[in-house]
């Protein structure tokens, strides 16, 4: 029988961004990045949940709505 965990908190969610380099900016000495990907994912209590999840409980999560694109 697997345990159920409540987990209650704020959910928010974050996003990767990969990129790469290939010259610097020639005002400054900073990169100029190339997007080449993006993974966006649970975070804050969501990011709980998942692991949660992964070790063989089941997560009951408790949280505000909230509306993510």
């Amino acid at each position: 029988m697997r345990p159920t965990i409540a987990i209650v908190g704020d959910v928010c969610q974050d996003e990767y961004i990969y990129c790469s380099v290939d010259r610097l900016n020639p005002e400054a000495p900073i990169p100029l990045l190339n997007r080449e990907r993006s993974v966006k994912s649970l975070g804050m209590a969501g990011l709980v949940a998942n692991m949660v999840k992964a070790l063989g409980a089941t997560p009951r999560l408790v949280c505000l709505g909230h509306h993510f694109r």
